[in-house]
C-alpha cells in the first residue's frame, strides 16, 4: 500500500518525518510518482542549550534545574530535546553546574524510572569510562532505572577523540555533554560542526538552542545563534514547548498544500 501511494497515487504532497535509509526509499519513490507531489522531508534533529556563565550568579539553582528537566523530558528523544549543553565561562564554574544538575537529575529522575537491558548499561558504562580516558570529567548514577551522566569537556566534545562510540546520540537517555567553550563564536562553531561530529552522527542539525543569558544580552545571542542555522532560540527549560504558530524546521507546512492563482483582467481602452 505504502509503494503504490508513494508512486502511483495523485498526491499533492508527501511529508516524510525520519532519516536514513527511510528518507532516500521515500525520494526515490516518490521521484516515479507521474502526479510529481511536492516532498517535505523533516530529518533528525537534535538539542543544544547556550549558558552564559556571567547570568548564572545568582540563579544557579534554577538554571541546573531547568536543564535537568529538559534532560529528562521524554528522555531526549524530541528533536528539540538538548543533547549537548556549552557554557560560556571558565572550567570550575562548570563543574559547579554540572555537579547542581546531577544533583536534580537524581532527585527528579527518581521519580520517572524507565527500563534499560544489560546490554545498554554495559554499553554505558564502556562509554563513561571511555570519556573519562579522554580527560572528561564524568557526573554519574549507578541506578539502573535512573542511568543519568552528566560529562564537562574542554573546548570541544570528548567523543572527538574516540574511536568507537558504544552508544550513539538516539540510544543515549539522560546524557549530557557539557563543553567548556570561550565566547558566542565558539558556540556557533561548535552547533555548525555538531552533525559532523563524533559520537553526534545521525541528525541533520541542530534544531533548538535553550538559551539562558541576560536579558540585555539575548537579541545579540540570538542574531549570531540564528547564523548557525538552528530553527528555534528558545528560554532554557522550554524546549518541548510548542505554540500553534511555530513553523515546523523553519517551514510553515500548511502552505505547501496551497497554491497562489494570478488572474488579470483586460484594460479598458
Amino acid at each position: 500500500v505504502l509503494e503504490y501511494l508513494l508512486k502511483e497515487a495523485p498526491l499533492g504532497v508527501v511529508n516524510y518525518w525520519g532519516g536514513e535509509p527511510g528518507r532516500t526509499v521515500v525520494y526515490r519513490a516518490v521521484a516515479e510518482n507521474p502526479y510529481k507531489p511536492k516532498l517535505i522531508v523533516n530529518g533528525p534533529l537534535t538539542g543544544v542549550a547556550v549558558i552564559d556563565g556571567d547570568s548564572i550568579d545568582s540563579s544557579l539553582s534554577e538554571v541546573s534545574e531547568a536543564l535537568a528537566m529538559e534532560v529528562l523530558m521524554y528522555d531526549q528523544q524530541l528533536c528539540s530535546s538538548p543533547t549537548m549543553a556549552l557554557f560560556i565561562g571558565n572550567y570550575e564554574r562548570a563543574i559547579q553546574l554540572a555537579k547542581e544538575v546531577s544533583k536534580h537529575l537524581d532527585i527528579l529522575g527518581s521519580s520517572y524510572e524507565i527500563e534499560v537491558s544489560e546490554g545498554w548499561l554495559y554499553n554505558l558504562n564502556t562509554l563513561r569510562k571511555a570519556l573519562e580516558f579522554q580527560g572528561a570529567k564524568v557526573f554519574r548514577s549507578d541506578d539502573p532505572r535512573n542511568p543519568y551522566t552528566v560529562v564537562v569537556s574542554k573546548s570541544k566534545s570528548s567523543f572527538t577523540g574516540l574511536r568507537l562510540v558504544p552508544l550513539d546520540l538516539h540510544s543515549r537517555k539522560r546524557f549530557l555533554e557539557i563543553i567548556v567553550v570561550n565566547d558566542l563564536i565558539d558556540c556557533v562553531k561548535l552547533i555548525k560542526e555538531l552533525p559532523r561530529t563524533t559520537g553526534y552522527a545521525g541528525v541533520d542539525r541542530v534544531q533548538t538552542v535553550a538559551l539562558w543569558v541576560h536579558e540585555r544580552k539575548a537579541s545579540y545571542y540570538v542574531r549570531k545563534l540564528a547564523s548557525a542555522g538552528v530553527y528555534r532560540v528558545v528560554p532554557l527549560g522550554e524546549s518541548f514547548l510548542r505554540t500553534p504558530r511555530e513553523p515546523y524546521d523553519g517551514e510553515y507546512i500548511p502552505r505547501y498544500f496551497t497554491y497562489t492563482s494570478y488572474f488579470r483582467v483586460r484594460r479598458s481602452v
